[in-house]
């Protein structure tokens, strides 16, 4: 009877752990399913220091994939170089009903160099495996064990994914055997229900049950608004280099004195040929845009992720050798050249992108992912993108700008703020005159002016060729049916970060025949078109990434016998958000219609109950940009 008891209960544990094994997909609370493309369904990451120079990162993921959207986040690869030792990799994965379809090895993976577009060569690599389903829903099992000789960057713990990802359980562990300092940074923590705990010794965090975030029409990045825990050392080894972060000035120093000293020098072939680039120029910033425009005219962006870790840049001297180079390597160039004529400028680290990502003041650690130059002339800074061959001098458009960096100077480092540009210096100036014909048809001189930030938009358009450049505009104004563009000129006024296009078209049908009346659209390119996405329940803030400013005016010369039959009142709108006005004028004696335009962003982040009046200030701007007026026979 004792061991009927003992087979029955070893029978039910059996049970219970092959029950817990089996993962389906029918088990997912229904919560966690609403807005979501994937769940992931429990992840454990285990990160253990052992030395600066051993790190062992174990990570299992098991996520559940609903539907084809999902399939990017299954995220089942590692990289590795020779610093990082892929040590264990496996996937596995399983049927709705959790029963398994496909195991894969270690062996099995594919394994490719890192090499991404503009790259010439890195010692990274990959091994990953892209899963290509039969049928949804499907559960994916990921496991890898990585070793680590580098402790630069000891963890980034996201516990959610993304926009449109929820999760069923999410653990991090952290277990530092060394008696190296660590800290930990919390990120946008706020009403998240991390919970936090120490175990034997180690910091535990995890979260449990959180909802898919649908993505909104202007939604924060998932950066600037989801949970990250961020820990990282006061001392720390990269690829065999130690470094120090214990506060930015002597990270400032590491950099300085470990990575860019000694780098800089240069033949004297090049230093005579910067004395005569600059020969009899006594005015420094020229001096300096004399030796920015020879970068730009002689050299190459080329991503080189070589080095100690990929931040050491190659030598000022293999730059000038081989004539290319990544953004550490043309800046550090940059700064050799400038300083065969006494001329002192600072290596500077950014976070790049569109967004405006700042380097954490308050946490010094290995951050950033560019580099730009500091040169400070006749008590202005001036800042250059190197990496750049067409970028004007001195600008450095929406790839780095407004934003906290890290300037990396003898005496340390030192945060400092890239320029902002204003609502006023990103501006749009729209002038047309336009002959309207008898039959309808209308042909119209057009001149655009673009500045700073609307300038970087838009400058692109001068490397197209003539006739892509005319698709490029016919695109742009694809409100028009029987649009013709005739001739195109542009000029790019680098000196005053201006574009210039010249126009000019030809609308088969700008009028509209209504009974014995001509309408006429009074705003003929500059539309706001469409109205934001309405929501009954907005979750998440919004954001207008930059402010800008757009001044419009266009004249219509009507045909004899044709005039007006009335206006409407001019148009103002001015709130928090920005400002809309429009004017309309007949000239009677000229037979001429007249319209002024302007119209205005204010950047910010704006609480979701602002969306609405928002949505209702954009909905009526969408309105009057396609307001027409009636014309009449005298």
């Amino acid at each position: 009877m004792k061991r009927i008891i003992v087979f029955l209960f070893c029978f039910v544990i059996t049970n219970n752990l092959l029950g817990q094994d089996k993962i389906s997909a029918h088990t997912i609370p229904l919560d966690l399913l609403e807005n979501a493309n994937m769940v992931v369904r429990n992840q454990k990451i285990d990160v253990t220091l052992n030395d600066l120079d051993e790190l062992v990162i174990v990570k299992k993921r098991i996520v559940t994939v609903l539907n084809r959207f999902g399939d990017k986040n299954v995220e089942a690869y590692e990289s590795y170089d020779d610093s990082r030792m892929i040590q264990k990799l496996s996937l596995t994965i399983l049927d709705e009903n959790g029963n398994e379809i496909k195991k894969v090895k270690k062996a099995d993976f594919n394994d490719i160099s890192a090499v991404s577009g503009g790259q010439l060569y890195t010692d990274n690599r990959v091994q990953y495996y892209d899963y290509k389903p039969q049928k949804y829903p499907y559960t994916a099992i990921f496991y890898s064990k990585v070793k680590e000789k580098s402790s630069a960057t000891i963890l980034n713990w996201y516990p959610i994914d993304g926009y449109y990802v929820s999760t069923e359980k999410s653990t991090c562990l952290f277990t530092n055997n060394t008696g190296v300092k660590h800290k930990v940074k919390r990120y946008n923590t706020n009403g998240q229900e991390i919970q936090e705990d120490v175990v034997d010794g180690s910091l535990k965090f995890s979260i449990e049950n959180i909802p898919a975030v649908e993505k909104e029409f202007m939604s924060p990045s998932f950066r600037m608004i989801m949970p990250r825990i961020t820990i990282a050392l006061n001392e720390f080894l990269l690829k065999g280099q130690k470094g120090v972060a214990d506060n930015w000035k002597n990270f400032g120093l590491w950099q300085y004195n470990d990575l860019l000293k000694g780098r800089d020098e240069l033949r004297e072939e090049t230093i005579r040929k910067m004395n005569h680039l600059v020969s009899g120029v006594k005015n420094s910033e020229e001096k300096v845009k004399r030796i920015y425009e020879y970068v730009q005219n002689n050299t190459r962006y080329v991503g080189v992720q070589l080095g100690i870790g990929g931040w050491q840049p190659i030598s000022a001297n293999q730059v000038d050798k081989v004539k290319y180079g990544d953004c550490k390597g043309l800046t550090n160039y940059t700064k050799a050249l400038l300083k065969t004529q006494g001329i002192e400028s600072y290596y500077v680290i950014v976070n790049s992108g569109r967004e405006k990502v700042s380097i954490d003041k308050s946490f010094s650690s290995l951050q950033g992912n560019h580099v730009i130059l500091k040169v400070p002339v006749n008590e202005k800074d001036i800042w250059l993108e190197c990496t750049s061959q067409t970028a004007p001098f001195g600008f450095l458009g929406d790839f780095t700008d407004d934003r906290d960096v890290l300037v990396v100077t003898p005496e340390g480092g030192v945060i400092e703020r890239t320029p902002k540009y204003n609502k006023e210096d990103n501006l749009f100036v729209t002038k047309a005159k336009v002959q309207i014909k008898p039959n309808g048809s209308a042909v119209a001189d057009v001149s655009l002016e673009s500045y700073e930030i609307q300038y970087d938009d838009r400058v692109g358009v001068t490397r197209l060729n003539n006739e892509q450049q005319k698709q490029e505009y016919i695109d742009e104004w694809s409100f028009f049916n029987g649009l013709t563009i005739q001739e195109v000129k542009c000029k790019n006024d680098k000196e005053n970060v201006l574009l210039l296009e010249n126009i000019t078209l030809a609308i088969d049908n700008y009028l509209t025949r209504v009974g014995d009346k001509w309408l006429l659209s009074v705003n003929l390119l500059n539309r706001v078109n469409k109205t934001p996405v309405q929501y009954n329940d907005r979750k998440l803030p919004f954001v207008i990434s930059r402010s800008y400013k757009d001044v419009d005016g266009y004249e219509y010369e009507l045909p004899k016998g044709i005039t007006v039959e009335g206006l409407f009142k001019n148009v103002k709108y001015d709130n928090q958000f920005g400002s809309y006005s429009l004017n309309v004028k007949l000239m009677e004696k000229e037979n001429k219609v007249i319209v002024k335009r302007e119209f205005e962003l204010n950047e910010g982040i704006y609480a979701k109950e602002l969306y609405s009046e928002f949505r209702n200030f954009i909905k009526k701007i969408v309105r009057k940009d396609k307001l027409k007026i009636a014309l009449v026979e005298k």
